[in-house]
């Protein structure tokens, strides 16, 4: 899944699944200024910088 469209999908709160696991992909926030989507395995792990 490309990651813009799992962006859209995430930021509309619709439920994503990782393409490898099948695992729920969540949203969360990190360090000041950083959110990472990932699923629970870790396969999914996108790590996104707040502007």
């Amino acid at each position: 899944m490309q990651q813009k469209k799992l962006l859209q999908q995430l930021s509309k709160g619709q439920e994503v699944r990782c393409e490898h696991c099948h695992g729920k992909v969540t949203l969360a926030l990190g360090e000041p200024g950083y959110a990472s989507a990932r699923c629970e395995k870790g396969c999914t792990d996108v790590l996104l910088q707040l502007s």
